[in-house]
C-alpha cells in the first residue's frame, strides 16, 4: 500500500497498485491514526515514519533560511552577446555567429561594467535584469583588452528602473571574506562565500598583458564571466574565469576597475603605461660581479628595450635596474608594495602611475651607478613588428590574381586553436623572437597566406605562409607599401619571398579578367581592404 499522509481531519485517500493502475480508496482520519499506531510497533517502519512526519517542518525551516532577503535594488544584470569572428586566412569571410552570456555590474544610470573578453567582436549586445524577459540594446562605450574591462551604456530609461549602482571597494587585503553572486537560467539568485587567498600580478586569460589579480577560493561554481565579488557590501572585483577543479576564481580587482573608469572619464581614453623592456632575474654571483654589482644585493638585468616606449632612450640591454619610482627591485624582479606586500615590479611600473607622469629610475651601466627620469608611455600595438590584434579587428588584405596577401598578427598564428607552436616555423620564430621590436616604427611582416586556384596562378597553388619581401622589385615594409606599388604599377607582376631565390611572376595582361573570375568563383565582395584608405 502507498499512503498519502497529507490527509485532512475529515478524510484522505490511499492508493493500491493493482493491474498496473492506482485506485483511490477513502481513508478516514481514525484509520490513519490506527495505521500510525500499528506502524510504530514495527521496527523497520518506525524510523521511516518518523522521517516522513518531520519532513514538512524541516522543509519549512529550510525554505525560511535558504531564501535570502531581497536586495534594495538590482546591481547585477545578464549580458547577452552575439559575435562573429573573421576568417584569418580568408579575411573577407566571417565565421559562423556565436553566442556568449555573462554578467555586468551597474555603476551608474544606464552604465554597466563587465569583462572585455565577453563583448569582444560583438555584433549585438543586449542586457536584461535577471528573471525578466525584456532585453535592452547596449552600446560599447569603451573596452580595453590590456585592462580586461569594458563599459556598456543603455539609453532606454526603462532599463534603469530598480537598478542600484555598486560601490567600489577601496581596501581589500589577503584573507578577506567575499560573497560571489550569480543567477541561474530562471533568474534565481545564487550566492557563495569565498576568501581572497592571493593578490598578485598575473597574465590575463585572453590578452598579452599582466594585471593586478585577486585569487578567490570558493565552492560556488561560477558559470559565466563578469560575476560580481563583494567584500563588506562593496564591489571587490568581477570574475574573469573560474577553475572548477581547484575551486578558484580569478578576479579583476576594484583598483583596476577604478583605474579604467578614471581613464574613461578623460576627454580622450588612454590605457595604462607600459615599461617597454624585458628583463631577467639576476641571482648568479658570477654574473653580478661581471656587471659591476659587488656591493648591490638587488636589481634585474635588462635584456631588451623596445622602440618608442617608456624605457626607450634611457635604458639599454645589460643595464641593471635597481629602483623604479623609488621602489627597490630585488634580484628576482619583485618589490615591496605599500598596499599588497611583495609584488612583481610590473605593478610598480604599470599599475601605480598613469601615462604622461615622470618617474625616476636608478640603474647600473658597466659598473657605474646612474639615475634618470622617464616619461610613462602607453603600449601601442600597431608600433610592434607583429601586432597581436587581440580585439579581432578585421585585417587589411589584398587578393591579386588569386594571391591572398596580408600582414602577420598574433591572432593569425593562433587561428583555429592550433597555437603558435603548430604554426609555420618561420612565422612563429619572427613572432616569438622579434615580434615586439621593429627596425623602424611602422614596419610589419607582409605574408602570402595562400593562393586561390585559378588558371592565372597555375604552378603556384601550393605556396602559403610565405614572407613577402618585395613587390615588382621594390622592398616592402608593410601592406600599405604593397597597395602603393599596386596602384602605381596598375598591378603586381613579381613577388619576392624570404628564403626563395626565384620570384613569382604574374601575367599583367590577364590581371583584370583573372581578378574578376577569382572574385566571382570565391564570392569575394572586395579584392582589397584598407582601414587607412577608409579613414576620411
Amino acid at each position: 500500500m502507498y499512503f498519502d499522509l497529507s490527509a485532512s481531519a475529515t478524510g484522505s485517500t490511499t492508493k493500491t497498485r493493482r493491474n498496473k493502475g492506482y485506485k483511490a480508496i477513502p481513508l478516514r482520519a481514525s484509520r490513519l491514526f490506527a495505521f500510525v499506531v500499528e506502524a510504530g510497533r514495527i521496527p523497520g517502519l518506525r524510523s521511516c515514519l518518523a522521517l516522513l512526519l518531520t519532513m514538512p517542518a524541516f522543509c519549512a525551516r529550510a525554505a525560511e533560511t535558504a531564501a535570502p532577503a531581497p536586495a534594495a535594488g538590482v546591481q547585477v544584470v545578464d549580458i547577452l552577446v552575439s559575435c562573429q569572428n573573421c576568417d584569418e586566412h580568408m579575411p573577407w569571410r566571417l565565421s559562423r555567429p556565436q553566442f556568449r552570456q555573462g554578467y555586468g555590474v551597474v555603476i551608474g544610470p544606464g552604465r554597466v561594467l563587465t569583462t572585455e573578453e565577453l563583448i569582444r567582436q560583438a555584433t549585438l549586445v543586449e542586457l536584461r535584469q535577471p528573471g525578466r524577459a525584456a532585453k535592452f540594446a547596449a552600446v560599447i562605450r569603451q573596452s580595453d583588452p590590456q585592462l580586461a574591462t569594458a563599459l556598456l551604456e543603455v539609453r532606454d530609461a526603462a532599463f534603469q528602473r530598480e537598478l542600484e549602482p555598486v560601490t567600489l571597494a577601496t581596501n581589500v587585503a589577503r584573507g578577506a571574506q567575499t560573497r560571489i553572486v550569480q543567477y541561474d537560467d530562471s533568474g534565481l539568485r545564487q550566492e557563495g562565500a569565498g576568501r581572497i587567498v592571493e593578490i598578485g600580478v598575473e597574465p590575463l586569460p585572453s590578452a598579452p598583458a599582466s594585471v593586478l589579480t585577486f585569487r578567490v577560493l570558493s565552492d560556488l561554481r561560477v558559470q559565466n564571466p563578469g560575476a560580481p565579488v563583494y567584500c563588506d557590501g562593496q564591489l571587490a572585483g568581477i570574475m574573469m574565469r573560474y577553475d572548477a577543479q581547484h575551486q578558484t576564481g580569478f578576479v579583476l580587482p576594484a583598483p583596476v576597475l577604478a583605474r579604467f573608469l578614471q581613464a574613461v572619464a578623460e576627454p580622450a581614453y588612454v590605457t595604462r603605461p607600459c615599461s617597454g623592456f624585458h628583463s631577467v632575474a639576476l641571482v648568479d654571483a658570477v654574473k653580478r660581479r661581471y656587471l659591476g654589482l659587488d656591493n648591490e644585493k638587488g636589481g634585474v638585468q635588462i635584456t631588451e628595450v623596445f622602440t618608442n616606449m617608456t624605457a626607450s632612450g634611457v635604458l639599454q640591454p645589460n643595464d641593471v635596474l635597481l629602483k623604479w619610482d623609488g621602489f627597490a627591485i630585488d634580484n628576482q624582479g619583485f618589490y615591496e608594495d605599500p598596499e599588497y606586500g611583495r609584488m612583481w615590479m610590473v605593478q610598480a611600473i604599470e599599475g601605480r602611475r598613469r601615462v604622461g607622469e615622470r618617474v625616476s629610475v636608478e640603474f647600473v651601466r658597466q659598473g657605474e651607478h646612474r639615475r634618470a627620469e622617464v616619461t610613462l608611455r602607453p603600449f601601442v600595438e600597431d608600433d610592434t613588428l607583429v601586432p597581436e590584434n587581440t580585439i579581432g579587428a578585421p585585417p587589411d588584405y589584398l587578393v591579386e590574381g588569386g594571391f591572398v596577401i596580408r600582414e602577420l598578427t598574433g591572432r593569425y598564428l593562433h587561428a583555429g586553436g592550433r597555437g603558435v607552436s603548430s604554426a609555420n616555423l618561420r612565422l612563429s620564430h619572427i613572432y616569438q623572437v622579434r615580434g615586439e621590436q621593429p627596425d623602424r616604427v611602422g614596419d610589419h611582416v607582409v605574408i602570402l597566406t595562400g593562393v586561390l586556384p585559378d588558371p592565372v596562378n597555375v604552378g603556384y597553388q601550393e605556396l602559403h605562409d610565405e614572407v613577402v619581401t618585395a613587390v615588382n622589385g621594390e622592398p616592402v615594409r608593410n601592406l600599405q607599401d604593397v597597395f602603393r606599388i599596386l596602384d602605381r604599377d596598375h598591378g603586381i607582376q613579381r613577388l619576392a619571398f624570404q628564403g626563395r631565390g626565384v620570384d613569382v611572376v604574374l601575367d599583367a595582361a590577364q590581371r583584370d579578367i583573372a581578378n574578376a573570375r577569382v572574385a566571382r568563383a570565391y564570392r569575394i565582395p572586395e579584392l582589397r581592404r584598407s582601414r587607412a584608405e577608409a579613414k576620411p
